[in-house]
């Protein structure tokens, strides 16, 4: 092989890549405001569900990087969802917490998580029953697993990051209700 073949060649490559990225960075550029959008509807009706009386949601962060809404019903505050994401038997189980202004819970939901579907996905997050065990508690309780949220069997793991993340939101409420730890 001489000179010019390898130069010919490598030519080549470069313009498959030229094109290749050029292809990747136009795909990005278009479905990337379809996606957002597509997460935002979706954030929209959980939080709707979470708290149906609002009708407008106020995105906050704390200093931790802890996001949370406040609820209103046009000027009326009702009261926050917080988003707190836990380490279940993979990482990243983000929970919604919502609750009214005398910090009980109203409604808890998983938004996202990486938990293997047939277990700890259908057996503890889809689960209605383990899910309530969280309503009516109030901020500032730190409920023991296994003593004051009942586990489930064979999805361990995915319950206890579920319930470490309602935690963190029992405990965080004070600080964004009353803005004090």
């Amino acid at each position: 092989m001489d000179i010019k073949e390898i130069l010919r060649s490598a030519l080549i490559l470069a313009l498959i890549g030229a094109v290749s990225g050029g292809s990747i960075g136009a795909a990005v550029r278009v479905t990337a405001p379809i996606i957002e959008s597509r997460a935002s509807e979706r954030l929209n009706q959980s939080l709707r569900s979470i708290m149906p009386q609002g009708n407008s949601f106020e995105e906050l962060t704390l200093d931790d990087g802890t996001i949370y809404y406040r609820v209103y019903d046009n000027t009326e505050l009702l009261g926050y969802v917080l988003r707190t994401v836990r380490m279940g038997y993979n990482p990243g189980i983000a929970v919604l917490t919502g609750f009214n202004l005398d910090g009980d819970i109203l409604a808890v939901q998983v938004v996202a998580h990486e938990e293997t579907a047939t277990i700890g996905g259908r057996r503890v997050i889809d689960n209605v029953g383990f899910m309530n065990q969280f309503i009516g508690r109030t901020a500032g309780e730190n409920l023991v697993f296994g003593r004051d949220i009942d586990s489930v069997s064979q999805a361990t793991i995915t319950a206890r990051g579920v319930h470490n993340a309602v935690n963190d939101a029992l405990q965080l409420f004070d600080v964004i209700h009353f803005g004090f730890r």
